[in-house]
């Protein structure tokens, strides 16, 4: 039957199971350092200090920006506009 007893419970305590917690933020940073290295590495090889440098740089700003930059910017023009004084 649709009603019965058992499926109501089921679905009572899913309902009301607590959802799993959201992942720490070191977690998520961790993500994105990976996605950030893996680009820098399809797009100017083996990241050098310079390279490294920029990672956590491009780590400070929203994950949009750090892409487009990564997509629009040579490698030349990353170390300048974050490591270069």
């Amino acid at each position: 039957p649709l009603c019965s007893l058992e499926g109501i419970i089921t679905r009572s305590a899913w309902a009301t199971s607590p959802k799993p917690p959201p992942p720490p933020p070191e977690g998520l940073q961790q993500g994105q350092r990976q996605i950030i290295e893996n680009l820098m590495q399809v797009r100017f090889g083996e990241l050098d200090e310079s390279l490294i440098k920029v990672i956590d740089e491009l780590l400070k700003l929203s994950p949009m920006e750090s892409s487009r930059l990564l997509l629009e910017s040579s490698r030349e023009d990353l170390i300048r506009r974050f490591i270069s004084e």
